[in-house]
């Protein structure tokens, strides 16, 4: 389906474009086994609206690590072209991930799920509808309370793809990155906003569950208050959380740890909604990778990052006239990030 979909496949970048952007399983050692031969934990990671399970990968290693099977679907609409986001509806998500959740029942004793985005709400909803085979959550910058304008407003600009010259140039617009979207269809993100919708007035029924919890205070994409005062009504003593600000002081619950997101050594000012999922060796989204990420999709960027200073940051931040600011694609603490979430995996 990959391979026939991408019109910008080479012979020099067929299997990185393959590999990047199809779903995975990762299996750990057998003496995570039970003695029924499933596995005591399966964790199912969950990409976002523009990603692949390329941003699951650097997690799902960590989750490996501590003796989880690990499972990364690619949802439909997603790896291929951006046309192929035009008609997807919210449903099809959520059938697709209780297809992972029913058939990962069969292997683990135990499931963990979760994602990057809009990972973290589809995995909620599957809790919601499979509360006996759910044990726990992994979020990272979950998309629950969101501050982008675009998305709130999202209703309106909805209308506009019913316009066959937005059709046509969703399709025409150019590759610049083998595993996501830079200029997404409207309707993905209209679709997002249905599953915000539909979780949002359900929150009070997961908040029992252990939730391994990620955000932080540049997010671009989230309302930062909203999601801290979220996770602080989790009271399950399990539960963990990072958050990343500039300002590292100390959280009353102790289940929280605050973390840097400052780093000269790196050009990071700050971390973008995706910062958090990539270690600094991942070849993609790292900073070393041939594949920048702009604050939005612009035609200029290469011209751009050839004349000017290059500093990482979220959409947000300020005196980007001084230079060319990318978003941040990597995380410089996560050795820090991946012992945690180790830990919480191993209480369950």
């Amino acid at each position: 389906m990959i391979a026939a979909s991408r019109i910008d496949i080479t012979a020099e970048n067929r299997d990185l474009i393959i590999d990047t952007n199809s779903p995975f399983e990762l299996k750990p050692d057998s003496s995570f086994k039970a003695n029924d031969g499933r596995y005591k934990v399966a964790v199912i990671l969950i990409h976002g609206t523009v990603d692949s399970p390329m941003s699951c990968r650097d997690i799902g290693l960590a989750c490996q690590q501590a003796g989880a099977l690990v499972r990364a679907p690619l949802l439909p609409g997603a790896g291929t072209v951006t046309a192929d986001q035009v008609n997807i509806k919210s449903q099809e998500w959520i059938d697709a991930v209780n297809a992972v959740v029913n058939d990962t029942a069969n292997y683990a004793e135990k499931i963990i799920i979760g994602g990057l985005s809009l990972g973290s709400p589809l995995g909620a909803l599957a809790y919601l509808q499979n509360p006996n085979k759910i044990h726990g959550f992994i979020f990272l910058s979950p998309l629950i309370h969101v501050s982008l304008i675009h998305f709130k407003l999202i209703k309106i600009y909805q209308a506009y793809t019913k316009l066959n010259w937005l059709h046509r140039f969703q399709m025409q617009v150019p590759f610049v990155h083998p595993c996501r979207y830079l200029s997404p269809a409207v309707n993905v993100n209209y679709q997002a906003r249905m599953i915000n919708e539909m979780l949002l007035p359900e929150l009070a029924k997961i908040q029992h569950c252990p939730m391994f919890f990620v955000t932080a205070k540049s997010d671009e994409a989230l309302n930062y208050p909203e999601n801290t005062k979220f996770f602080s009504q989790n009271k399950h003593p399990h539960s963990k959380a990072i958050y990343y600000k500039s300002v590292i002081d100390t959280e009353a619950d102790p289940r929280v740890a605050v973390r840097s997101y400052v780093y000269p050594e790196y050009d990071i000012l700050n971390f973008s909604h995706i910062s958090c999922a990539f270690t600094p060796s991942n070849l993609i989204y790292g900073p070393t990778s041939p594949y920048p990420l702009p604050q939005a999709y612009d035609f200029r960027l290469a011209e751009d990052v050839r004349k000017r200073q290059i500093k990482f940051g979220s959409d947000d931040h300020g005196e980007k006239d001084q230079y060319c600011l990318l978003r941040t694609g990597f995380n410089p603490d996560f050795d820090y990030l991946s012992a945690q979430l180790q830990q919480f995996i191993a209480k369950l």
